[in-house]
């Protein structure tokens, strides 16, 4: 299972230092919550067919399920980052998703 995260930041001088923060801060930490078995983050580059959100970043997350992920985001390193999180991010959407081919 993966969790989709599009989000912009609420000052966009601030683009660079975000990826900074993320490569330092966010993915080691990602990586230390029990229910994410993998992370990955990504600038948004450019849309196509597309009108709405214009979103600065992309984070694919694998995750062991969404009740997990969800709960690790409320309680210790998970709510702590979720927080600091926070403060950078103006607007965002997050969807779940399971592989069509998933037995689950």
């Amino acid at each position: 299972m993966i969790a989709i995260t599009l989000f912009t930041l609420k000052d966009k001088k601030n683009l660079e230092k975000y990826k900074k923060w993320s490569l330092s801060d966010v993915r080691p930490r990602m990586m230390k919550m029990d229910s994410v078995k993998g992370f990955l983050d990504y600038t948004v580059t450019g849309f196509f067919n597309h009108s709405g959100v214009n979103y600065d970043f992309v984070e694919i997350i694998e995750i062991t399920s969404q009740k997990d992920f969800e709960e690790d985001n409320l309680k210790g390193l998970g709510l702590e980052l979720a927080e600091e999180w926070s403060e950078w991010v103006e607007d965002y959407f997050l969807i779940f998703c399971e592989d069509i081919n998933s037995k689950g």
